[in-house]
């Protein structure tokens, strides 16, 4: 199990900074979104420096929309050079959330266009040789929970589909990590390090350490499974937020 940095949340900061920052954390990665690869001029630039920094470039979320019809010629557009900067990376695996219906379109609907759009993404990626992973997200996004994902996996069938695993996002919507684990470990590309809580009064995320999600425990059964991921932290905007977050995980593994 490795550690990295989602670094497009990271403000005020060069390409440059963001990496240098991983590697002041100790971290093994860095994870990209669809900006850093739509510009070839950055995806170059950020590979040259993550290569001389020893950072490996693991993944990029992406963020398109799946669910509504009149987004998918854009969504096209953007996928051509989404696919060749990942290819200069080397070919990295892509995931993207399904995104939010527009208001007034009923779920039956709203079904039939994630499930058509996600198989069409799906095989685009597959005919470049990159993986393409769902992540679950919090509500409304439209695949919110792991019996939704459970449903589009099925529906969609195709070989490339995979799973970004994101155990703060699953608890946080009423789903089990540990049965993601057990049934779709097989599937997973990735993962995220947040924390959150599932209360009455509150259900949201929340700073590392201070949630209900057991990373001892998650890690135990990835290994278990013999699943080795990069996680990387996420939602941190300001270099003091990394280093705390890096700092109580690094105590939590003893490293």
């Amino acid at each position: 199990m490795k550690l990295g940095l989602r670094i497009p949340d990271i403000k005020n900061l060069s390409l440059e900074e963001k990496v240098d920052l991983a590697v002041e954390c100790r971290l093994d990665a860095i994870e990209l979104s669809a900006s850093e690869l739509m510009d070839h001029d950055i995806t170059r630039r950020l590979k040259e420096y993550a290569e001389k920094r020893n950072i490996t470039i693991t993944s990029a979320g992406i963020g398109i929309d799946l669910c509504n019809p009149q987004s998918r010629d854009e969504v096209r557009e953007n996928m051509k050079l989404i696919l060749e900067g990942a290819k200069i990376l080397g070919g990295i695996p892509l995931f993207s959330r399904t995104m939010v219906a527009d208001e007034g379109v009923g779920q039956e609907e709203t079904w039939k266009n994630v499930i058509e759009f996600t198989r069409e993404i799906t095989e685009i990626c597959a005919s470049e040789n990159i993986t393409f992973s769902i992540e679950i997200d919090h509500s409304p996004c439209f695949v919110h929970n792991l019996e939704r994902f459970e449903k589009l996996y099925k529906k969609v069938n195709h070989v490339n589909l995979h799973l970004n695993f994101d155990p703060t996002n699953l608890l946080v919507n009423g789903s089990d990590p540990f049965e993601s684990i057990e049934k779709w470990g097989h599937l997973f590309t990735g993962g995220h390090i947040k924390d959150g809580v599932f209360r009455t009064d509150k259900r949201s995320e929340v700073p590392l350490g201070q949630g209900e999600v057991d990373y001892l425990n998650i890690f135990k059964a990835l290994e278990q499974r013999g699943i080795d991921l990069t996680f990387q932290f996420e939602h941190l905007q300001h270099p003091d937020e990394v280093k705390q977050a890096a700092t109580y995980m690094h105590g939590l593994l003893g490293k």
